[in-house]
């Protein structure tokens, strides 16, 4: 249930209510219905009104700390009547008669004595930079004093209001081209900057930021940051919204502060041409010193640093999203590049493979002369192929023509061939005819390919379409008839796949011993036409590839149209079995 009271504005008697209800002890439950707000309204109400100097994780710690306060005898409730905010509102605080005084003689006499190390003498403090120093304690002072002195020389009171802002702030450089290339130097620095520009915001506030930047804390997320001060999701919203718009620095006259120099460092930096803030740099910056942080968040953040309105932070904010979709985008279309690269790389190297397979099964002739006969010429045209075949029409890149391939099997080795050009010089379809007797009748054949490889050897390439293929009478036929022609010309030959398979792999292919002493015991009897033969090779469990890799490491004859298998020539000689 909503609270009474909750949003309406805090009057003084609240204030002096609230500060007695602490000393007294009472529960933040209780003070809270006594008020009729809630506990998170009051424990903000506290720090507004007694401005801690660190922030509590829990409320219970922050309640502690505040009736510890209160208690105090040196406690004066008229010293802080209005809540201090930030740095300005804290040297206010000071110019209370008689502190004042007392704060700057403490911040003279610490300069004597911090430049008396020295021996040389320097100028003192007076004025505006005098009362700015005054609100810092004297460990703070000393501290900055003496790094001061180590870097410049000499103690110099503007340069000791800087490093009392933030300490190191003078050896904060960074250069644009820095945050292109992602120098992680830069952007630990660049952070710091940040930091710096938001020095002057409420403790509390500047805490929520930081953590929503990424910049300090575990979390930043609001529901995160939201449990770990005991706040709503939407009230972390809300002071985010607010914090980011009062962190506008102007160029105003008076004491140069540390977020001054934060500005003009993030300006030198993020506007080269001292012109607006360029986007693609500002979306760099922010991805460099603020990874975690929300892009709206952080872009919006760095424009009010360097002293944009609202408008200009809005058009810078739009400006950083294009070039963030642009650079998504080059991103995209460059990894889709890669991969297409890395896919035709890999495609290369399985084609280079096969084809370094295909030149390994070949059967090279002893002799080391070169190989015989002109540049290769296709001795058939397409009119003259046979009728039975389904033949295909590619162009060849590597050739410039059009080559005629008489199966899809044959087409696949050509494309490895035309792709392989580490390896093949040229090539060439139905290069030659041979000639083959089978069953004493003699029948004329025209190879699949001739290849020309770079290293100066030539090989004939047959290409089936099935490793049954190999075990065909008419094929075994005239592999042995084209053998024998590459030997004459130093040529080598194989005979293949699609999948590189050749006549060894047939041959070497294990089958039963028992299953083929059966199927030679059968062939004894007469030829076996496939009526016959299936049942067979049920009952032996057997393929008609394990029978023709009997047939060819046997010697049988072996037919597809009719389809006969025999240990011995087929009575009637080729009328059992024709070219396929």
């Amino acid at each position: 249930m909503r609270p009474a009271r909750q949003g309406q504005k805090w009057q003084p008697a609240e204030d002096d209510q609230l500060l007695t209800e602490l000393r007294s002890g009472d529960r933040l439950e209780d003070i809270a219905a006594q008020h009729q707000r809630s506990p998170g309204a009051i424990c903000a109400r506290i720090e507004r009104v007694l401005v801690p100097e660190s922030v509590f994780t829990s409320d219970a710690a922050m309640l502690d700390w505040a009736r510890s306060v209160v208690r105090s005898p040196q406690f004066v409730r008229s010293e802080i009547r209005r809540p201090t905010r930030t740095t300005k509102d804290v040297e206010e605080l000071f110019r209370t008669p008689g502190i004042l005084s007392a704060r700057r003689r403490a911040v003279l006499e610490l300069h004597a004595l911090i430049t008396a190390e020295t021996g040389k003498a320097a100028e003192a403090p007076s004025g505006g930079e005098l009362d700015v120093l005054a609100g810092f304690d004297d460990d703070h002072l000393a501290q900055a004093g003496r790094a001061v002195l180590r870097r410049r020389g000499g103690l110099d009171p503007a340069d000791w209001v800087l490093e009392c802002d933030c300490a190191g702030i003078a050896e904060l450089w960074i250069t644009a081209e820095q945050i292109r290339t992602g120098d992680e130097e830069a952007g630990r620095s660049g952070a710091r900057l940040v930091r710096a520009g938001l020095a002057r915001l409420w403790q509390r506030n500047r805490e929520i930021l930081l953590m929503r930047l990424g910049l300090t804390g575990n979390t930043t997320t609001m529901e995160g940051i939201a449990q770990q001060f005991g706040l709503s999701r939407e009230r972390i919203r809300q002071i985010q919204k607010r914090e980011v718009d009062r962190a506008l620095i102007s160029t105003g006259a008076g004491v140069r502060r540390g977020w001054h120099e934060a500005r003009d460092r993030l300006c030198a930096t993020l506007a080269p041409d001292r012109g607006a803030l360029d986007p693609a740099l500002v979306l760099a910056f922010v991805e460099l010193a603020m990874p975690r942080a929300p892009r709206e968040v952080a872009v919006t953040l760095v424009g009010r640093l360097c002293g944009g309105k609202a408008a200009s932070c809005r058009d810078l904010l739009a400006a950083v999203e294009t070039c963030h979709r642009e650079r998504e985008q080059r991103t995209l279309l460059m990894a889709q590049d890669e991969q297409l690269k890395a896919r035709a790389s890999e495609q290369r190297s399985r084609r280079t493979a096969k084809v370094l397979q295909l030149i390994g099964t070949a059967e090279w002739p002893p002799s080391t002369f070169d190989p015989a006969g002109g540049a290769p010429t296709p001795v058939r045209s397409p009119v003259q192929r046979p009728r039975r075949s389904k033949p295909c029409v590619w162009w060849a890149p590597r050739l410039g023509r059009e080559v005629i391939c008489e199966s899809k099997a044959e087409l696949h080795v050509i494309q490895l061939l035309d792709a392989a050009d580490d390896l093949v010089l040229t090539y060439c379809e139905q290069p030659t005819r041979l000639s083959y007797v089978l069953y004493g009748v003699r029948h004329d054949y025209y190879p699949d390919l001739l290849v020309d490889l770079r290293d100066g050897r030539r090989l004939l390439v047959e290409v089936k379409g099935g490793i049954d293929d190999f075990a065909l009478a008419e094929n075994v036929a005239k592999f042995t008839a084209a053998r024998d022609y590459c030997q004459q010309l130093g040529w080598g030959f194989t005979a293949i796949t699609e999948r590189m398979a050749c006549p060894a792999d047939l041959a070497s292919r294990e089958v039963d011993t028992r299953a083929e002493q059966a199927l030679r015991d059968h062939l004894a009897g007469g030829p076996i036409d496939r009526s016959r033969l299936e049942p067979l090779l049920d009952r032996l469990e057997l393929n008609l590839t394990d029978v023709a890799a009997l047939a060819l490491r046997n010697g049988w004859f072996l037919h597809r149209s009719p389809f006969r298998l025999s240990d011995t020539p087929l009575a009637g000689g080729a009328g059992w079995g024709t070219a396929p």
